[in-house]
């Protein structure tokens, strides 16, 4: 979600005469913070730390859900300056250095709130602003504007914010919210727009997707709707919690419209582990959905979130999440080590997994997800796929000791439909018709150590 967010406002800022430097010296920076894990939270203070040390930084916005919940403003209930004393005391700042929050409420007036404390105020709507600075293009240029873009390939569309499931180890409900859905109108228009531009992928995003609901519209309706509009776009899911399964949602899943790859956060694989996570589905449940994506599609990619060390956890529960995600064939675990949230439910569970069974527990699952993720490739090797190009590969002499490396020989980086990233080997030159955002159909081909490579096909 964060990604979406980020997109979004990186368009508008550039369309309102920004340059946008990833590295080096700035002026400003605007930061979207997380807070799923204690990690999470120290990222976002090292962010913050980095954009005023490294990169020069007077004015600073900071938004997102870690800024919503432990950032002291002049007002906890307002947009503003971050209180002198906080910034140094958290930051390390010195008073030069002034911080703004924007929060949730105000995130679709950041761009305003940025030009306004920069003293570039201006008048109307910021998306009618921005479409008045964007640039159109001929076919010619998109390729060039595609190659020199911040985010290229894929166009990233917010419909959904907000959750009420209130588990027991999240916070992002306080920070977010409750559910909200986006006009099914605004999705439309925008599918529409990145389809009539040629964008090779479209993916969806909402921290409770399956919870959208518009008037009477549903998610599995507005998906089914949606994929008439979307030409030779491919459509991605981000992420789908397990109760969003219903027979309407695999109808829609069924279209070759949409990539056969979901991410569905298991969290535990223990009946037990999942009541009182406060998780609303068991682990058979999990187990249907998954079989249910395969009878779709025998190559359905799957993959999932788990916490390992969750209180109460004992190692026979740690051996059934073990169990399931063989099962299920998860094709990348991500594996988080519980992490005690403030004002989460969990914080006041006793039972608490020491720390050296979370470490062993994470490493397990850790190995097992490389296992998978080998063995998912080894079984898709040889099928087509349909592979968008990312970016060109520097130095490919070092990353592949291949005989068969020619002179001329381009490597490009890409992600496939299943959601397989790895290489493509073109023999043309620099000045092949090859660009970044261009969809291929190759075949998944054979492991050069620890990169995946395609080629086309035959």
């Amino acid at each position: 979600m964060n990604a979406v967010e980020s997109e979004n406002f990186n368009r508008l800022l550039s369309r309102l005469g920004h340059q946008f430097t990833p590295h080096g010296k700035c002026d400003f920076a605007v930061i979207n913070t997380c807070t799923v894990t204690s990690r999470a939270d120290k990222k976002s203070i090292r962010a913050v730390r980095k954009c005023a040390l490294e990169n020069g930084a007077r004015i600073i916005f900071i938004t997102g859900c870690w800024s919503e919940l432990d950032i002291e403003g002049n007002n906890q209930n307002n947009t503003g300056f971050v209180n002198s004393d906080f910034t140094g005391r958290i930051f390390g700042l010195s008073h030069d250095v002034r911080l703004v929050r924007v929060l949730q409420k105000d995130k679709p007036r950041l761009c305003e709130i940025v030009q306004s404390l920069l003293g570039n105020p201006f008048a109307g709507d910021v998306e009618k602003r921005g479409k008045e600075l964007a640039v159109r293009s001929s076919n010619s240029e998109k390729k060039i504007k595609k190659a020199a873009g911040v985010f290229r390939t894929r166009a990233f569309i917010k419909i959904q914010d907000g959750c009420a499931n209130y588990c027991a180890y999240c916070r992002i409900p306080y920070a977010r919210g409750k559910p909200q859905s986006r006009n099914y109108e605004e999705i439309i228009d925008l599918v529409k727009q990145h389809a009539d531009e040629g964008c090779p992928e479209i993916v969806l995003c909402g921290i409770n997707m399956g919870e959208y609901i518009y008037k009477s519209m549903t998610f599995a309706d507005m998906l089914g709707e949606l994929l008439t509009y979307t030409k030779n776009t491919l459509v991605r899911l981000s992420s789908l919690e397990p109760p969003s399964f219903t027979p309407p949602l695999f109808n829609a899943l069924s279209s070759v419209a949409i990539a056969p790859h979901v991410h569905i956060p298991l969290q535990s694989g223990s009946d037990s582990v999942l009541s009182a996570m406060g998780r609303r589905y068991t682990a058979d449940f999990f187990r249907a959905v998954v079989k249910k994506l395969r009878t779709i599609n025998p190559g359905f990619a799957v993959s999932t979130d788990i916490i390992a060390g969750f209180p109460g956890e004992t190692e026979s529960d740690h051996t059934a999440t073990l169990n399931l995600l063989r099962e299920t064939k998860c094709m990348r675990i991500h594996v988080f080590p519980f992490s005690l949230r403030p004002g989460t439910r969990a914080e006041n569970f006793l039972n608490v997994v020491p720390q050296k069974i979370i470490q062993k527990r994470t490493a397990e699952i850790a190995a097992l997800g490389s296992e998978l993720a080998g063995e998912y490739i080894r079984e898709m090797s040889g099928k087509v796929q349909r592979f968008v190009i990312e970016d060109r590969v520097n130095n490919s002499h070092d990353l592949y000791a291949d005989s068969t490396n020619s002179p001329g020989t381009v490597w490009y980086s890409g992600t496939s439909e299943y959601y397989i990233k790895g290489y493509f080997k073109s023999i043309r030159d620099a000045d092949s018709d090859l660009y970044v955002g261009q969809v291929k159909n190759l075949f998944l081909g054979r492991d050069s150590g620890n990169n995946t490579v395609f080629s086309c096909m035959k």
